[in-house]
């Protein structure tokens, strides 16, 4: 387990800032006091902002200003189909006074996996860096949510690294952007079992 300063030194040198298309993770606040990961397979929308502006020091990472970005750039054509599922699990952390945080295996912004894996390996931006700090934080979650294969696949990968008491879904979950009504009140109803 890291101290605060050590934390934030490693996140501060992990995460290149100064890059655009790049989101490594987002929450409220401070990642360390996250209880809950969900990890996809990248971003799907592409912000006009760096991560950067969206991190306070004071604070940690600004959701709110996220949420607002976010939704202003989801105004052009194509609704996601992610957000709505991942704020209902959102949701779900708030009635349970957990905290949650979203990030991916690959930090790269691509509108879906096929744009994605245009990219050369390097230039889609692993976020192994970060998921493996984030997963042996100050306090590293509770509970790790992969969703899709790419995700499930670095869950698997990973188990023997992970602090023993995290959990992780028995069941395989699909990409949020195909889970049904189903697949989001099993995940609500196993994060209440935590």
């Amino acid at each position: 387990m890291l101290n605060t300063s050590n934390f934030a030194a490693e996140l501060k040198q992990i995460i290149e800032s100064s890059c655009p298309g790049k989101r490594p993770f987002v929450c409220d606040g401070y990642p360390s006091e996250c209880h809950v990961m969900i990890v996809g397979t990248n971003p799907a929308t592409p912000l006009d902002m760096k991560w950067s502006d969206f991190w306070k020091h004071h604070y940690g990472f600004d959701y709110n200003l996220f949420v607002c970005k976010y939704k202003d750039a989801r105004k052009k054509p194509g609704r996601s189909r992610t957000r709505p599922r991942l704020d209902h699990i959102r949701h779900c952390l708030d009635e349970l006074h957990l905290k949650g945080i979203e990030t991916n295996v690959y930090a790269r912004e691509a509108k879906n996996q096929e744009e994605l894996w245009e990219y050369a390996d390097n230039d889609r931006f692993p976020n192994h860096a970060v998921l493996n700090l984030l997963t042996k934080a100050l306090q590293p979650p509770k509970a790790i949510i992969p969703h899709g294969d790419v995700a499930t696949s670095w869950s698997v990968e990973q188990k023997d690294e992970l602090p023993a008491d995290v959990k992780i879904p028995n069941r395989k979950l699909p990409h949020l952007r195909n889970a049904t009504d189903e697949h989001i009140t099993y995940i609500c109803d196993w994060l209440k079992r935590l």
